[in-house]
């Protein structure tokens, strides 16, 4: 198998889609505008993951340019405008969503694609001081790729994701853990 990075377009919004689905529970999926809001506004930090060998989209990557943050809910909500929230000069790459289909995982992909992706826009906004994101605190496998990245946890959101329920039946509500790497 081999597989290829590449800017995201509006046409690639249905795999896209099939992707967060495939990847998050229902209350904390992303909608198909914000998606297609995050693409127009700030395409060349919108990647999606191909594989090569059947030309399908198994993962994506998502950032918008911010000129600051605090850490608040308020700062991080699920479905949040880029268009309002991002500005072209930022100081910093907010990293608002990742997500690899699950026949995919355990491949190693998961820290190609944020690896690859966070590389590329470190190359190309030489601008920027540094990358933030947010993430649950039960994700143990995305805070493994964040850590080893050099990403570290600045502060916590206690309680910032909704209650789910996974597949084996367990009902989750997660800290969500705002991390940063200075570039």
């Amino acid at each position: 198998m081999s597989f290829a990075l590449r800017q995201a377009f509006v046409s690639d919004i249905q795999d896209i889609m099939n992707v967060e689905a495939d990847a998050f529970f229902t209350p904390i999926r992303e909608k198909e505008e914000v998606f297609v809001e995050r693409i127009t506004v700030f395409p060349q930090g919108f990647f999606v993951l191909i594989d090569e060998d059947t030309n399908k989209v198994c993962g994506y990557f998502a950032s918008e340019r911010w000129e600051s943050y605090a850490l608040t809910s308020d700062d991080f909500l699920l479905d949040h405008s880029a268009r309002e929230r991002h500005k072209n000069n930022g100081s910093y790459v907010y990293i608002s969503s990742m997500g690899i289909l699950q026949a995919y995982r355990g491949k190693g992909l998961g820290t190609y694609l944020f690896t690859e992706s966070c590389n590329t826009l470190a190359k190309t906004l030489t601008d920027v001081k540094a990358f933030v994101l947010l993430v649950n605190e039960q994700w143990k496998s995305a805070l493994k790729i964040y850590r080893e990245y050099g990403f570290v946890q600045k502060g916590v959101l206690e309680k910032f994701f909704p209650q789910y329920q996974t597949q084996t039946g367990v009902v989750c509500v997660g800290d969500g853990i705002v991390m940063e790497k200075v570039l």
